[in-house]
């Protein structure tokens, strides 16, 4: 039986500006994202694999289309002083595009160009040297920190070593199971999920009294100049 959902994403799709792709390699986009990734995707514009590019050799945007649309994810992965030119020609090539989870200046030049932009939240930044996690806010947090600890459960940084890819998937497996898209990966906003640790990436796990891993949660980097900032 055919998938009609399938068949009314082609004919949708063909409705689509011709858009000139950028042909880069897993090597070149990480690259040029380790210069100039300082976003909270950016790292996910890179690695993410059914997103398309557009660009050139010094920089590039990620998008992928739905219905008919053509949906722009995140900043430019550019030199600041190159992201307007960047969104400026994708506009033009693209036929009117959304932007999609932006930072300021982005929406700034969109906002130039006629667009009307939505501000539905904000990445929250915690500098780690200054951060404290005293006072009544993080109670809770410091309260299951210790409930953990008190039971024989372990929180740690695994580097690979210490859990193995398919304990690591079946973590993901078994929340999945329970949600309404379990049969399908949820992607774009969400960046896929990799059961092997993935460059310069950081997963932490807790570990039950018995040593099993039951809860993980991994961190992209963020990037600035080919150093890793957040």
């Amino acid at each position: 039986m055919p998938n009609i959902r399938r068949i009314i994403d082609s004919f949708m799709e063909r409705r689509i500006a011709h858009i000139p792709a950028l042909e880069a390699t897993s090597d070149q986009k990480l690259a040029l994202c380790r210069q100039h990734g300082d976003f909270a995707v950016a790292y996910s514009t890179a690695v993410q694999a059914n997103l398309k590019h557009f660009g050139d050799d010094a920089g590039y945007l990620a998008y992928a289309t739905k219905m008919g649309h053509t949906f722009v994810l995140g900043d430019p992965v550019a030199p600041k002083a190159e992201r307007e030119r960047y969104i400026r020609q994708f506009v033009e090539a693209a036929a009117s595009p959304c932007f999609v989870q932006v930072g300021k200046e982005t929406a700034a030049v969109l906002s130039r160009l006629g667009y009307r932009v939505n501000h539905m939240g904000v990445d929250t930044h915690i500098a780690f040297d200054t951060h404290s996690f005293s006072g009544k806010r993080n109670e809770t947090v410091r309260y299951s920190e210790r409930w953990l600890i008190k039971q024989g459960y372990a929180i740690i940084e695994c580097d690979g070593t210490k859990t193995q890819a398919d304990q690591i998937k079946s973590i993901s497996d078994s929340w999945r199971s329970g949600r309404i898209v379990s049969r399908r990966e949820m992607c774009f906003l969400n960046r896929p999920f990799f059961p092997d640790l993935s460059p310069q990436m950081r997963r932490f796990v807790i570990l039950s009294p018995d040593g099993a891993a039951i809860a993980l949660l991994d961190f992209d980097p963020i990037f600035e100049g080919g150093v890793v900032t957040g």
